[in-house]
């Protein structure tokens, strides 16, 4: 079954493209926003937790094309803390000891537009 569109009068989007200030004071070149998902492009082994959760290569160039896509605010997927306490397989993990190559990528490509969505370990 296919639906009609819902008819509404056209509205100026420019402001889409506008600048957009925080109440922290963090500005975002415009108003749109990579989504945070699930990309389960990071490693995962049953057996040992400290092969889990390694970006890939792939990971690594997707963040890099929405890096350099033009949006104004990057949220990264899930990002486990904890190797044994994933939510989904193949989740990226941020352990203390190492820094994240695609946050670092997105990062840089987005001039430090990303805003990390972490999990918190339930107690």
């Amino acid at each position: 079954m296919v639906h009609e569109r819902v008819q509404a009068e056209n509205v100026d989007v420019t402001i889409l493209g506008t600048e957009l200030t925080f109440r922290n004071g963090r500005k975002a070149k415009n108003r749109f926003l990579k989504a945070a998902l699930s990309e389960k492009l990071s490693t995962w082994d049953d057996q040992d937790p400290s092969k889990r959760g390694i970006p890939t290569q792939e990971l690594i160039n997707i963040y890099d094309k929405w890096g350099n896509g033009g949006y104004g605010v990057i949220l990264t997927g899930n990002i486990a803390v904890d190797p044994v306490r994933i939510s989904i397989k193949q989740a990226a993990l941020l352990r203390q000891t190492t820094t994240s190559n695609y946050v670092m990528v997105a990062i840089e490509a987005s001039a430090g537009k990303v805003w990390q969505y972490s999990a918190r370990r339930q107690a």
